[in-house]
């Protein structure tokens, strides 16, 4: 598909998925809460929550990838970790003050781009909805 093909899917999409943002952006509050009543739960365990109309199962923690730092330094040397190593910006806001956070952090550009969709033409159902509607009212007058 050509790209101006995806945008005309995207925009498709965007008009039919609008009057739903608030519902789909509520949906996830409410499902980061439930899950937030189990953080300290054990990772293997499952949960049944019932409400008057509904129940939901909170799973079991997915499964990550985790990295074993000093058996990575053993294998590799501290030299090469060194060289392949990032530091996060939650972990510096955890172990160090805002003086040495603000100067060692900067803001480049290179975060995702953002997508503004717009239509530049009235889709065809649109228009035969618009034409109705101006023949219903030069039939009233």
């Amino acid at each position: 598909m050509s790209l101006a093909g995806l945008v005309d899917e995207l925009g498709v999409l965007e008009a039919e998925l609008k009057p739903f943002r608030s519902k789909i952006a509520r949906a996830e509050a409410l499902r980061a809460a439930i899950r937030s009543e189990f953080r300290d739960a054990a990772p293997a365990s499952e949960h049944t929550i019932a409400g008057e109309q509904y129940a939901v199962l909170v799973g079991a923690c997915g499964n990550v990838s985790v990295v074993d730092t000093p058996a990575l330094i053993e294998r590799v040397g501290m030299a090469e970790y060194t060289r392949i190593a990032t530091v996060t910006l939650k972990a510096l806001q955890t172990h160090f003050g805002p003086g040495i956070i603000a100067s060692v952090v900067s803001t480049v550009q290179s975060g995702p781009r953002a997508l503004t969709v717009s239509a530049i033409a009235q889709p065809e159902a649109a228009k035969e909805s618009t034409k109705k509607a101006a023949r219903k009212r030069a039939a009233k007058r």
